[in-house]
């Protein structure tokens, strides 16, 4: 009994994370042709500027890391990001989110800055998964305290061209990988994930064109 009782509770707070973790643009599927806005350039870059217009998240996936320490937890979330460019052409952004927040007590329901994060974000195919560098922050490791809202990053996984709904289909998905947390707690107890990804996006690619293409 404690142990569905304990399932439960964490199924409740995981639900106040997606919630706190929300992105600001709806989650609908893009229409081709809506914008004439000339391609970005592929970067590796800290999510705090906006994307560009016309982009809509496709996909979303959050869990826990690990486990909660005096009622502070870990938290991550891979998102799937789609603009588009002109019509019949799209952006494919993947995009992660590192957080820590307050799982019970006054505060319950808050982010909270953790002492300190390594976070990768990246994008996969079922040909192949891609990741830039790693992210890091937290004076513990050397580098720039931490916010208390959330550690976003995001990189341009692709410049696609899109076909008939006859034309053959490809898939792609974002990750967050090797996400590691140490809790702003007593001790500084660290907590750790492999890797967490969204559900595949399927689109339909142009005649003599690939799944994953970049601008010069």
């Amino acid at each position: 009994m404690q142990i569905k009782q304990r399932a439960r509770l964490r199924a409740a707070r995981l639900a106040l994370v997606l919630a706190a973790a929300a992105g600001v643009l709806a989650a609908t599927a893009p229409a081709a042709g809506a914008s004439t806005d000339a391609p970005s350039a592929r970067a590796a870059a800290n999510a705090s500027s906006p994307f560009p217009p016309n982009t809509f998240r496709v996909k979303r996936n959050c869990a826990f890391i690990g486990h909660a320490v005096h009622n502070v937890e870990a938290a991550h979330c891979a998102d799937l990001y789609v603009t588009n460019v002109s019509r019949g052409a799209i952006e494919i952004w993947a995009q992660n989110e590192v957080f820590c927040k307050w799982v019970a007590g006054p505060h319950n329901g808050q982010t909270t800055a953790c002492s300190g994060i390594h976070e990768r974000v990246g994008d996969g195919t079922p040909g192949r998964t891609f990741a830039p560098p790693q992210q890091i922050c937290g004076v513990l490791f050397h580098h720039s305290a931490c916010t208390s809202g959330t550690a976003e990053h995001r990189f341009l996984a692709s410049f696609s061209t899109l076909g008939s709904t006859t034309a053959p289909t490809c898939s792609i998905w974002a990750e967050s990988v090797h996400d590691s947390v140490v809790l702003p707690v007593a001790g500084h107890p660290t907590e750790s994930s492999t890797v967490i990804a969204t559900g595949h996006w399927t689109f339909h690619r142009a005649a003599n064109h690939s799944c994953i293409e970049f601008p010069m």
